[in-house]
């Protein structure tokens, strides 16, 4: 979406990339295999509102949950086999490529929603450090 503000003319400097602070949970048809590119049942709440903090310290490669990456997307998501939950978020690693992004294309910043969902800073912190 970046991308096509620049080349519609919008200036680096006025476009803001979002990091999600939150997970966004989706049921995934009960042929699911690995969760990226499978076929959607339903489209659960968010009843991982907790946020990043909770992800991270409690369902990230546990309780079922694996954790993957998308390198091309350079965006993690988690997937659990037995209740075909998939979960996409953001996490170091993609916080990190997108403060990059946001360095390497000279844009206006970076800004997150919801703070009280990283309880621990483990986000905000990687903010920090990243634009250090």
């Amino acid at each position: 979406a970046i991308q096509a503000y620049l080349n519609a003319g919008v200036p680096a400097a006025k476009i803001v990339m979002g990091i999600a602070f939150y997970g966004r949970n989706l049921k995934l048809k009960e042929n699911a295999e690995i969760g990226l590119g499978d076929t959607i049942s339903t489209v659960k709440g968010n009843s991982y509102g907790k946020g990043f903090t909770f992800m991270k310290d409690s369902l990230i490669n546990k309780k079922g949950y694996v954790a993957f990456k998308d390198d091309v997307a350079k965006a993690p998501y988690l997937f659990n086999r037995d209740t075909k939950e998939f979960i996409s978020y953001d996490d170091e690693w993609s916080v990190a490529n997108k403060c990059d992004y946001v360095l390497k294309h000279k844009l206006g910043g970076v800004m997150f929603w919801e703070y009280s969902s990283d309880k621990k800073g483990y986000l905000l912190n990687q903010i920090t450090k990243s634009f250090k």
